[in-house]
């Protein structure tokens, strides 16, 4: 998660939205502010990262209520703002 908002500067409740088939390739499309829609290309770091992630993921959560979400809770839900919120004051100490 910290990758992508870095990396391709996206808002907590773009991250929140993203979906598997809104990546093809290197390609991210999200909908932005204004209900837009922002194309983001991924650099090779997102790249490894989201291959690492997703071969990862699904192991983690059991009961996968929303196959198409890239980031799950722990109850197989897409996560929410506030908890991205929670995990990266958690792990960047802020």
């Amino acid at each position: 998660m910290l990758m992508f908002l870095l990396n391709c500067g996206l808002r907590v409740s773009e991250l929140c939205s993203i979906n598997l088939s809104s990546i093809q390739g290197d390609v991210l499309s999200v909908i932005g502010k204004g209900n837009k829609e922002r194309t983001i290309y991924l650099n090779q770091v997102c790249l490894t990262v989201l291959k690492d992630y997703l071969k990862n993921e699904k192991s983690l959560v059991q009961n996968i209520k929303e196959e198409d979400a890239l980031f799950l809770s722990q109850k197989g839900t897409r996560l929410n703002k506030r908890m991205v919120q929670r995990l990266v004051t958690i792990y960047v100490g802020a």
